[in-house]
């Protein structure tokens, strides 16, 4: 058994759940199910964990599963060296608090290195969330999954825990119905002063600060029957009857007596299997594709890809030159013009543009990119405005471009360097008609885009969500069947988005009447 850059090879004879350990430390688990039985097998390192390593740190297995800590088996791999770093390996984040990677392969700050403190917080404001839904909404919820879960194992928030689940039961007839129930919830949510997000059309997540300054969330998900078959969001299709939900009983949780279902062991069963029981940090309900399908055309999915794309601009926050693309436009327009850039990444560009007078409005799906263009907005006391959009929820999207046109002076011009192959094809509707929206009466686009195959796609570590590819051809009738008319057009090799190696990508600007 050994470790690498790649990550961990284990021998065919391992099967089950481990935590990793950086120097005592549980910093990832993984689970072996025996499938590679007759060979080694390569355990690669999460995606997000790479950022960190850069250095060394003594790996240690230690076995999920056991009743006691004294009987887990625990593997000594030794002391293994990263990258070109010589300190001790440390995954913390930016105020030094203790990070892990959940199943999900998501950077959390797991409750065990949080304390009681924050945990408590989380049972306060569960609890409040479930009023504002009983009072508000007229929604009754109760504890789910990993929140169910460790009330239900021990009354507490279970440690490599990050967050609280909760469920209700629609009794709305079709998705559109159920689709509007969330929007009412957030927006309840909203006016209770809490910060709401929709993540898909059945799923919102309340996000607010903890005691320890690091933010909390608790996910609000909806369940519905339809043919006597119980749906919860994105992951569980069980024929479990409404017996073993209503009515619902309570179960101890960081001292509160929260909303359980009748019957916690049967909906714990669907969703963790037999073994609920025993605590296995990596474990990962699966789905079928059957499912996956239902709810993704139900409800869609505002979190495609965005989690990807925030580690990639998280390692990218140092600004840079003005792209050859915003130096055409600042070209073109000598005077100060209003500019909706879509897709603004770190926020180079945007900042490029203000400092030559253009007032700004860059919009982007990574929620955390703009940090350094913030304080370059603030030092220079530049005309630019950040914020952030979703292209695969056209209600946010239409939203976006209404503002814009109520602005003083609306925008004449949109800049999107390498959005048109970044998103999934189910967002382009959303991009053609912000588009249009934001140059009605009079503007021009500035379009960039990549033209070459994926050269990392079937690469398990690439550091960036897949990309898709465009035909220069669907982009002019696109822009034609607007009524723009396409004015510049041409290849040619160039930097990539992040200013590293030059690959061939297309300009195209186009005029609106």
């Amino acid at each position: 058994m050994r470790a690498d850059e790649d990550g961990i090879t284990v021998p065919p004879r391992l099967v089950g759940s481990y935590d990793v350990l950086f120097d005592g430390e549980p910093v990832w688990s993984f689970t072996v199910d025996g499938s590679h039985r007759g060979r080694g097998h390569l355990v690669r390192w999460p995606r997000a964990m790479r950022r960190w390593l850069d250095g060394y740190a003594e790996i240690v297995l230690r076995e999920v599963g056991p009743e006691s800590a004294e009987d887990a088996q625990e593997i000594v791999i030794g002391r293994t060296t990263f990258g070109s770093g010589t300190e001790p390996i440390r995954l913390v984040d930016v105020e030094d608090r203790p990070v892990v990677i959940d199943k999900w392969g998501i950077v959390q700050r797991p409750f065990s290195s949080r304390g009681g403190e924050v945990t408590h917080e989380l049972g306060v404001r569960t609890r409040e969330v479930m009023e504002i839904l009983r009072e508000d909404c007229g929604l009754e919820a109760w504890m789910a999954f990993g929140t169910l879960l460790g009330a239900a194992r021990a009354g507490k928030a279970i440690g490599h825990d990050s967050d609280s689940d909760l469920l209700y039961l629609s009794e709305k007839t079709t998705p559109a119905e159920i689709n509007l129930e969330a929007y009412e919830i957030k927006r309840a949510l909203t006016r209770r002063g809490l910060v709401a997000t929709l993540k898909s059309g059945s799923f919102v997540t309340v996000l607010f600060p903890g005691p320890d300054g690091a933010p909390l969330g608790i996910d609000v998900y909806a369940c519905f029957y339809v043919d006597g078959v119980l749906h919860e969001t994105a992951t569980l299709r069980e024929p479990i009857p409404r017996s073993s939900i209503l009515p619902l009983t309570t179960l101890p949780y960081e001292g509160f007596e929260l909303p359980a279902p009748a019957d916690p062991a049967r909906l714990l069963a669907a969703s963790y299997g037999p073994g609920w029981q025993v605590p296995d940090p990596s474990f990962r309900h699966e789905p079928d594709d059957g499912t996956v399908a239902r709810f993704e055309g139900w409800f869609g999915n505002m979190m495609t890809a965005r989690r990807g794309w925030e580690a990639w601009w998280n390692d990218r926050q140092q600004l840079g030159e003005a792209s050859e693309l915003v130096e055409q436009m600042m070209a073109d327009h000598l005077e100060p013009v209003s500019v909706v850039e879509i897709g603004a990444g770190n926020g180079t560009d945007a900042v490029r543009m203000g400092e030559r007078g253009h007032r700004v409005n860059a919009y982007d799906y990574s929620r955390r990119c703009f940090l350094a263009a913030h304080r370059a907005t603030r030092e220079g006391d530049l005309p630019i405005q950040f914020g952030h959009s979703n292209l695969y929820d056209l209600r946010d999207t239409m939203t976006l471009g209404a503002l814009q046109l109520r602005r003083p002076r609306p925008p004449r011009v949109v800049v999107a360097r390498f959005v048109l192959g970044s998103i999934h094809p189910r967002g382009l509707e959303a991009f053609w008609r912000l588009t249009h929206t934001c140059l009605r009466g009079g503007g021009r686009a500035y379009l960039e885009f990549s033209d070459e195959d994926d050269p990392d796609r079937d690469n398990p570590q690439r550091l960036y969500p897949l990309r898709f590819e465009v035909d220069p051809d669907d982009v002019r009738r696109r822009l034609e069947g607007l009524g723009a008319r396409v004015v510049h057009a041409d290849r040619a090799k160039r930097p990539a988005p992040d200013g590293g190696q030059q690959r061939p990508s297309w300009h195209i600007v186009a005029d609106w009447a």
